[in-house]
């Protein structure tokens, strides 16, 4: 179990990011981190910030950022239970 790949997925209302073993093609681990439950400080709907002009849409990139490093946070902890760090992560792919 040394050639883990992770995959991220980032859309307006979450980050997904998963944790393959390639050596045996096993899920490890697969996190959504939602902006809105996960992150409420920013204060979004569906992870896009209220604006008067419903044809305008905005979003924080800081947001994305600290979804990354949200999800990162539980990685590292779950791997830790397996005697992985997360030096082993061979290959991001988003």
């Amino acid at each position: 179990m040394s050639n883990l790949f992770l995959g991220l997925d980032c859309s307006t209302q979450s980050l997904t990011g998963l944790i393959i073993d390639y050596d045996s093609s096993k899920v490890l681990f697969r996190y959504n981190i939602n902006f809105e439950k996960d992150l409420p400080h920013y204060n979004t709907k569906n992870g896009t910030i209220i604006c008067e002009d419903k044809k305008v849409v905005h979003f924080y990139p800081l947001m994305w950022v600290d979804a990354l490093e949200l999800l990162f946070s539980r990685y590292i902890k779950n791997l830790k239970r397996l005697l992985l760090g997360i030096e082993k992560i061979l290959k991001i792919n988003v």
